[in-house]
C-alpha cells in the first residue's frame, strides 16, 4: 500500500498529520485560554465589588462632608467668624472648593493645639466633651459675676446640637444672643466706666478739700493724744508683783507717709505729695468698690468711710517693761507666759480700763459704766487693790460679779456689797444681804427679809412666796 501511494496522496497523509497536531495545539490553547478567561471573571467580579464598595465609601463620605460643611457655614452664618475675628477665603460661598478652603483656615487659627485627628471620630468626641465641659464651667463663673449686677447667663442646645448662649443684659429680664449682648454690655461697661471715674474724681476732689484733711488733721491728733494719756495712766499703775508697766504704740507703717501728710498744715501744696495723698485715696476708693460689689451693695460710696477710718491704717502694739530702768519690749504670746497669774490678769486689765476711762473723758457728765464677771479670779490682794485704785483714779462706776468680797480693799473709797443667800430652811427661795464698804470698815445693813413680811393685801401667801 505504501508503495501503491502516490506523491499526492503522501501530501494529503502529510496535511493530515499537520492538521491533527494543530487540532492537539490548539485544543491545549483553547484549556489555558478558558482556565485565563476564568481567572480575569474572576478578578473582574472582585473589582466590580471593590468598585462597589469604595463608591458606596464615597458617597457616604460625600454625604458626611456636605452635613459637616453644612454645619460648618450654619456656624459662619451665625457668625462665629466675626466673634472669633477671623479672615475667611471667599466668606460668603459656599460652594465645596470654598468651604474646604474656609475649614482650613479655620482649622489652622482655631485648631491649633487641638489633637485633632483624621479618621478618628471617638477621639475627637473626647476632645469636644472635654471642649464643652470647659465652656460651661467658663459659663457658670461668668454668670455668678453677671448676677452681682441683676445680669445672667445660660446656655442652651439647640435643634442641631449647638449650643446657644443668651445673656440677660440687665434687670429688666432683657434677653439677647451672645454677640449682640456683647455689645449691649460693652456699651453699658463703657458707661459705668465714665460716670464712675467722674464720680471717682468728684470724690477725690472732695477728699482732698480743706474740710476733709482739717477733720483728718483734728482726729488723728485726737488719736494720738488719747494714746498719749492712755500711756501716762499706764506708767502709774504698773503691777506690784513684778513692777511690770505696760504702754500701747501706735505704728503707722506702710501708711506712715501719709498720715504725716495728714498731721502737717499745707503739706498738699508740694505736687508730689499732694499726688501720693491721691494715689492712697483712690486706692481706699478701690477697695471700696471692690467691697460693696463682694457684699453686694448698691452704692460704693457706703463702703468708703470704713475704707476711711483712720483707726485701721495704724497696727498697735502692746510693750512691756519689767522695773522702772528695764527696757520695752514687745508684749507677745512668750513674754506673757512668763508672768505670773496675776500679772496676767492685771496686764490684760489696763489697757482696757485705761482706754475706756480715756473713752469716757470726751462724755462729761455722762455715767462711766464698768461692768466686770470673775474679773478677779486668781488675782492676789496687792494686783487686785492696783487694779481698784485704777477703777477709783477714774471715777468709773463699777459693777462687778465674784464668788466672795472684792471690793473691800483700802484703795476703794465706798462700795456696796450684795451677796445671795438661801432662805433659812424649811422655807424656799433666796435672798439678798447688804454690807457697806466705806472708811476701811465693813458694816452690815439691816434689810426686810421677804420671807418674813406678810403677804400684801389682796395676794395670798403662796403668791407672795413666788414673788
Amino acid at each position: 500500500m505504501r508503495e501503491a501511494i502516490d506523491a499526492d496522496d503522501q501530501a494529503v497523509l502529510d496535511e493530515l498529520g499537520r492538521l491533527q497536531e494543530q487540532t492537539r495545539s490548539s485544543t491545549a490553547e483553547a484549556r489555558a485560554l478558558e482556565k485565563e478567561r476564568n481567572a480575569v471573571s474572576a478578578r473582574l467580579g472582585a473589582a466590580e465589588k471593590h468598585l462597589r464598595n469604595v463608591e458606596d465609601r464615597r458617597q457616604a463620605a460625600t454625604k458626611e462632608r456636605d452635613r459637616a460643611y453644612r454645619r460648618f457655614r450654619g456656624l459662619i452664618d451665625r457668625g462665629v467668624a466675626d466673634d472669633l475675628g477671623l479672615t475667611l477665603p471667599e466668606p460668603h460661598s459656599s460652594s465645596v472648593e470654598n468651604v474646604r478652603a474656609q475649614v482650613a483656615e479655620v482649622r489652622r487659627t482655631v485648631g491649633a493645639g487641638r489633637q485633632w485627628r483624621d479618621g478618628e471620630p471617638e477621639e475627637n468626641a473626647n476632645v469636644l466633651q472635654a471642649l464643652r465641659s470647659q465652656l460651661e464651667a467658663a459659663a457658670r463663673d461668668a454668670r455668678a459675676e453677671l448676677e452681682q449686677g441683676g445680669r445672667s447667663l445660660q446656655l442652651e442646645p439647640d435643634d442641631d446640637g449647638l449650643v446657644r448662649i443668651d445673656v440677660t443684659v440687665n434687670s429688666n429680664g432683657t434677653i439677647q444672643p451672645l454677640r449682640d449682648a456683647a455689645r449691649t454690655l460693652k456699651d453699658t461697661v463703657v458707661v459705668l466706666r465714665d460716670a464712675y471715674n467722674a464720680r471717682v474724681q468728684q470724690t477725690l476732689d472732695d477728699l482732698l478739700g480743706s474740710t476733709f484733711l482739717e477733720h483728718m488733721r483734728d482726729r488723728i491728733g485726737r488719736t494720738e493724744e488719747l494714746i498719749r494719756g492712755i500711756n501716762a495712766v499706764l506708767r502709774q499703775h504698773a503691777t506690784s508683783t513684778s513692777d511690770t508697766a505696760v504702754r500701747i504704740r501706735l505704728e503707722p507703717g506702710q501708711n506712715k507717709a501719709v498720715l504725716e501728710t495728714f498731721r502737717r498744715e499745707g503739706a498738699l501744696v508740694d505736687p508730689d505729695v499732694a499726688g501720693q495723698v491721691r494715689e492712697f485715696l483712690r486706692s481706699r476708693v478701690d477697695e471700696a468698690k471692690r467691697q460693696a460689689t463682694d457684699e453686694g451693695q448698691a452704692d460704693w460710696r457706703d463702703a468708703l468711710a470704713a475704707q476711711l477710718d483712720y483707726r485701721a491704717w495704724y497696727e498697735i502694739h502692746l510693750e512691756r517693761r519689767v522695773g522702772a530702768g528695764g527696757t520695752w519690749g514687745p508684749l507677745n504670746t512668750r513674754s506673757f507666759a512668763l508672768l505670773s497669774g496675776g500679772a496676767r490678769a492685771v496686764m490684760l486689765m489696763l489697757p482696757l480700763v485705761s482706754t475706756l476711762s480715756a473713752l469716757y473723758q470726751e462724755m462729761a457728765g455722762a455715767p462711766r459704766p464698768l461692768w466686770l464677771d470673775e474679773a478677779f479670779d486668781g488675782l492676789d490682794v496687792p494686783n487686785r487693790s492696783m487694779v481698784m485704785d485704777l477703777l477709783r483714779e477714774f471715777d468709773l462706776d463699777v459693777l462687778l460679779a465674784g464668788p466672795g468680797r472684792l471690793v473691800n480693799v483700802a484703795v476703794v473709797p465706798a462700795a456696796a456689797i450684795y451677796q445671795v443667800v438661801r432662805a433659812p430652811a424649811p422655807i424656799p427661795g433666796a435672798d439678798l444681804t447688804l454690807e457697806l464698804w466705806a472708811g476701811g470698815t465693813l458694816e452690815a445693813i439691816d434689810l426686810p427679809m421677804s420671807w418674813l413680811d406678810g403677804p400684801e393685801p389682796g395676794v395670798s401667801a403662796d403668791q407672795d412666796a413666788l414673788l
